[in-house]
């Protein structure tokens, strides 16, 4: 604190960074967050298996040429609609825009984000038993601030 006190440009400096730790530990930490992601797939033309997941998984063209990425499962399969909870048992489409995503179907802890990027079709795994969310302990505590005037 300054003399008047009112915070020194150190403090204030130090409390922005207090701030942004705060915010940026929250989104590391949350569920399917930057933390849980493993996998990134790209879509083609013929169905087929993926990484990570049971299914046939496929992109029929390019977003801005009205493609649709379909993931086809049996029940047994243990896919779920993601905003649904509803089992995929046949085919289950998507369309997005380029550079849309959204998160499509769950199998157990891992959370499928369908993504256009680049006007290609994408898949995105975030597994919550991914050793680097599991493992987050939070974010840099402290910084050392250095201002020149």
């Amino acid at each position: 604190m300054t003399s008047a006190g009112a915070p020194s440009a150190v403090d204030r400096e130090q409390l922005r960074f207090a701030r942004y730790r705060q915010s940026r530990h929250e989104a590391l930490a949350a569920e399917f967050g930057w933390l849980t992601l493993t996998s990134l797939q790209w879509l083609g033309a013929e169905p087929t298996t993926v990484e990570l997941l049971p299914g046939l998984w496929s992109a029929n063209a390019s977003a801005s040429s009205g493609g649709i990425a379909t993931l086809t499962a049996t029940a047994a399969d243990d896919l779920v609609v993601a905003d649904t909870d509803e089992p995929v048992d046949g085919s289950v489409t998507a369309r997005l825009a380029n550079e849309e995503s959204m998160n499509w179907v769950r199998f157990g802890n891992i959370m499928v984000e369908l993504a256009v990027r680049a006007d290609r079709y994408a898949i995105r795994t975030r597994d919550l038993d991914s050793p680097v969310y599991t493992g987050f302990r939070g974010c840099l505590r402290s910084i050392s601030i250095l201002i020149w005037w």
